[in-house]
């Protein structure tokens, strides 16, 4: 069984109706919808936003639906040149931008107990969820996402995390969702589409292009579940 996940009802919704024999069980306050889609098994998951919220439903779904994989899908905001609204980005890798241990000799989102600031997506998942990203037509990138607990609309901090981290697009759970299957474990990987570029105008970006982006992530994980 596939696991997957989406902050938000718009990033879920969508999904969950192309289910077939939907079970529904609650569970840490969360709805996790078990069915199939092209005869593959799946149990979604709106988890809420931000870190600590796509941890726990990340482990809880680990531990009660012992998913092979868990792909985190949804909206972000892109922070590299020539990354647009629309765009398609996944991840070969995740990381915090807000986990800060530099005072103690770490490396700018380096982890307590990690050597590595970042977290590795599962080989096999990107590369499929590359090929459908292809195959569906749109542009597409694949890099480092890193992710914190704040909206970014600011376009000196997001060429910050191009800069500083390699990262190609920024989000609120990601991070957290590698982590979590990192320790775990569990193979994971991530795909959202472009909702904002992260900068002065990313406010009003969002409310124009989220409904977009957000159809256009379930485009891609469900032609990733045709194959």
């Amino acid at each position: 069984m596939l696991g997957i996940i989406g902050a938000m009802k718009v990033e879920t919704d969508k999904l969950i109706s192309a289910l077939q024999n939907k079970k529904t069980t609650k569970l840490a306050g969360a709805d996790f919808v078990q069915g199939t889609l092209h005869d593959k098994s799946v149990v979604v998951c709106q988890c809420g936003i931000g870190k600590v919220n796509s941890a726990l439903m990340a482990a809880v779904m680990h531990s009660t639906f012992k998913v092979a994989a868990i792909i985190n899908i949804g909206v972000a905001g892109g922070v590299a040149k020539g990354i647009k609204q629309g765009d398609i980005v996944i991840a070969d890798k995740v990381g915090q931008h807000d986990y800060d241990l530099t005072v103690f000799g770490a490396k700018p989102g380096q982890i307590d107990g990690f050597s590595d600031v970042f977290f590795e997506c599962g080989k096999s998942i990107v590369d499929k969820l590359t090929a459908t990203a292809k195959k569906s037509g749109y542009k597409y990138f694949v890099g480092p996402i890193v992710s914190g607990d704040q909206f970014i609309n600011d376009t000196k901090f997001a060429n910050n995390l191009n800069t500083n981290f390699g990262a190609i697009a920024c989000d609120m759970e990601s991070g957290a969702i590698g982590h979590v299957c990192q320790l775990l474990g569990v193979p994971f990987a991530i795909m959202r589409a472009i909702s904002d570029e992260g900068d002065d105008t990313a406010l009003t970006d969002y409310d124009r292009f989220l409904q977009e982006a957000a159809e256009r992530s379930f485009e891609v994980i469900a032609g990733y579940l045709v194959k």
